[in-house]
């Protein structure tokens, strides 16, 4: 049993051995999120999110270019997990059930289907301090599901 649980890598139920580093995604990243009120025409229902140089930036409106900044927010990795501004957002060991001393607790490993698409392996966190809301960080990728001022903002584009 021990063999087959170590050939498996980190497909090991419930999250053990699954690190956050892989799930903040690429440290330079474009992405652009939608929420349910997109389906109205609201060009400015188009939130932009750019990582460069350890840094977060928020536009809001139908392009990067003449979108509206909306927040900017230094980012760091360490030994306690992935924090964006002062408030964590992914705990450094992602175990379903478990919450960390920032008030962060892992609700489900596995399969999410956003907008973009369906990622296979997601984090789902539920936070509590700082940027409150439920979201969900697919390996290799980063933030595919945000939830800010009271919207929920799902990926639709990333390179």
């Amino acid at each position: 049993m021990i063999w087959l649980l170590a050939c498996t890598g980190s497909e090991v139920p419930g999250g053990a051995g699954l690190l956050a580093e892989d799930y903040v995604g690429p440290g330079e990243l474009t992405m652009e999120f939608v929420s349910d009120s997109t389906d109205t025409g609201e060009s400015n229902d188009v939130l932009h999110l750019r990582s460069e140089d350890g840094l977060w930036t928020f536009r809001r409106g139908e392009r990067w270019s003449d979108a509206t900044v909306v927040g900017e927010y230094a980012t760091e990795l360490n030994d306690e997990g992935f924090f964006v501004g002062e408030d964590q957002v992914l705990p450094h060991r992602l175990e379903e059930g478990e919450t960390s001393e920032h008030g962060v607790t892992v609700v489900a490993l596995g399969e999410l289907e956003v907008w973009y698409g369906t990622f296979p392996m997601v984090v789902r966190v539920e936070v509590t301090e700082g940027l409150p809301g439920e979201h969900a960080f697919g390996e290799g990728v980063g933030p595919v599901r945000l939830e800010l001022v009271d919207m929920v903002w799902e990926l639709a584009y990333y390179e």
